[in-house]
C-alpha cells in the first residue's frame, strides 16, 4: 500500500499496470495506491518531499487531534408567522 497525495494517482496506475504486465506481481497480490490531498506548511504551499521539507505522519495526526474543533453555529432563530 502506498499512501501518497491524489496528485500521484496516474503515477501509481502506471506503475502498478507495469509490475503486472512484467510478471512481477501475480493475481493473488494486492498492490495499492491510497491518495489523499495535499499536506501544507505554515506557508500555505504544500510541502515538498524530494527537498527534506516533510513532516511525520504521526506528528500531523498529534497536532490535528490537540487543536480544538470549532464551536457551531447557531441555528437562526425562526421567523415568526404572519397573523392572518
Amino acid at each position: 500500500m502506498y499512501v501518497t497525495d491524489a496528485g500521484q494517482a496516474s503515477h501509481f496506475e502506471l506503475i502498478f499496470a507495469a509490475a503486472k504486465y512484467a510478471g512481477w506481481v501475480d493475481a493473488a497480490t494486492r498492490i495499492d495506491h491510497v491518495p489523499f490531498g495535499l499536506v501544507c506548511g505554515p506557508d500555505g504551499k504544500k510541502y515538498k518531499t524530494r527537498s527534506g521539507d516533510v513532516v511525520r505522519l504521526v506528528d500531523l495526526l498529534d497536532e490535528a487531534v490537540s487543536q480544538p474543533e470549532p464551536e457551531p453555529e447557531p441555528e437562526p432563530e425562526p421567523e415568526p408567522e404572519p397573523e392572518p
